[in-house]
């Protein structure tokens, strides 16, 4: 038990999500070096645990597997098994670089993991979208009264809660209301806070921003997994098509540079899946892979994001599935809305390419935000050392 109690981040299951997992490993260690003595709940309170759970993941990979049954499987069991199996490559990272404790054995929280926390904190990542996770768990419903509570660039993935039953806007509501201080990741979520929850928020960058590209140098090392390739375009899409094939070779042209995609085609079924999760990078190999990249063509959020960090030019490719609002807030902020394309023609990434990215300006707009959202945490961790019930002002100016 720490003398000081404990900082429990609640955030989405690290899984095969690249981003998800180091938006979890920066917060951790953005506050541990602040002081704080910080685990990462890893658990969820809408499926079941332990032995039940490992009972139906053979279950499912049995009839996933069996030619005979496979057929009468549901797409969303085979959907589980490629997760887990895409997951191996990333299991190494989380066990050695995140201190983790499951709070969720079975659908109660475990109270005794309680005892000592002194600041319940949730985020980052996509924590209040209601198809993504238990909304109430994510507000800490099980949390005692009078406990400390905040969150940190916690995302709603939408600009609106249209996914939201109104009991559940009524339920995160009340919730929210007990929150001392809320941080949220997009700009629209500011509204959604005031306009749905009566509560004030303030944007901050999501927690992978807050450390330096040094710091990801030093972990990633040298790729271990023959991935990245000096000169290239790389591509990192999480659910590519045809054209967006096309736009990526598009560019490979234009630029004269090879494509390397940086993640294997997902199978449709499991019957598909290779023991050693083939072509799946470790975290250090797609860490390497950003840092070794000519040019960046994403979907992703944090694929965005790590090319941003390496001071590499990109181009962001709109996923409506996955949600724009935080595409285009993280690009507004740095002033660069103009990398991100919808159906985009050969003349717009024509001209995108010819537009020279200005990084000494995004890297000051970085540094600015960098600064405000470590001052916040800092003010976290200092209250929750206190005796006082209420922050003195600094959360909300941060």
């Amino acid at each position: 038990m720490s003398p000081n109690g404990r900082v429990l981040i609640r955030t989405l299951p690290l899984s095969d999500n690249f981003g998800g997992v180091l938006q979890a490993y920066a917060l951790q260690e953005v506050l541990r070096q602040l002081g704080a003595d910080a685990v990462t709940d890893v658990s969820r309170s809408d499926r079941p645990d332990g032995l039940r759970s490992w009972g139906k993941i053979l279950i499912k990979s049995g009839v996933c597997r069996v030619p005979v049954l496979q057929r009468f499987a549901p797409i969303a069991w085979h959907r589980q098994l490629i997760r887990r199996d895409r997951a191996r490559p990333i299991r190494p990272f989380v066990a050695a670089k995140i201190r983790t404790v499951r709070i969720y054995r079975g659908r109660r929280p475990r109270l005794d993991e309680l005892s000592d926390v002194t600041l319940y904190l949730v985020g980052s990542d996509q924590v209040w979208r209601n198809a993504y996770a238990d909304v109430r768990s994510y507000l800490f419903d099980f949390a005692p009264d009078g406990a400390k509570m905040a969150s940190y660039a916690a995302s709603f993935g939408r600009d609106n809660l249209d996914e939201y039953p109104s009991q559940l806007v009524e339920d995160s509501r009340a919730l929210a209301q007990r929150f001392e201080a809320i941080s949220v990741r997009e700009a629209e979520a500011i509204s959604l806070c005031r306009d749905h929850w009566g509560v004030d928020a303030v944007q901050h960058i999501d927690p992978t921003l807050l450390l330096t590209v040094d710091h990801y140098q030093e972990i990633s090392g040298p790729s271990a997994d023959n991935l990245t390739r000096k000169s290239n375009v790389l591509s990192y899409m999480l659910d590519p098509t045809i054209k967006t094939g096309a736009y990526i070779d598009y560019v490979a042209r234009v630029l004269e540079l090879r494509r390397c995609d940086l993640l294997p085609p997902r199978p449709a079924r499991a019957k598909s899946l290779r023991p050693d999760a083939a072509g799946v990078p470790t975290v250090h190999g797609w860490l390497r892979a950003f840092g070794d990249a000519s040019f960046v063509v994403t979907d992703s959020f944090h694929g965005t994001v790590f090319a941003l960090l390496n001071g590499k030019p990109f181009i962001t490719l709109v996923n409506e599935f996955r949600g724009v609002s935080r595409l285009s807030s993280l690009l507004n902020l740095v002033g660069l809305a103009d990398r991100l394309l919808v159906d985009a023609s050969e003349e717009d990434i024509d001209a995108t390419l010819s537009r020279a990215i200005d990084w000494a300006d995004v890297n000051r707009r970085l540094e600015q935000e960098r600064a405000r959202g470590r001052d916040y945490l800092a003010s976290l961790v200092a209250w929750s050392r206190s005796s006082h019930q209420r922050l003195d002002g600094r959360c909300a100016a941060s």
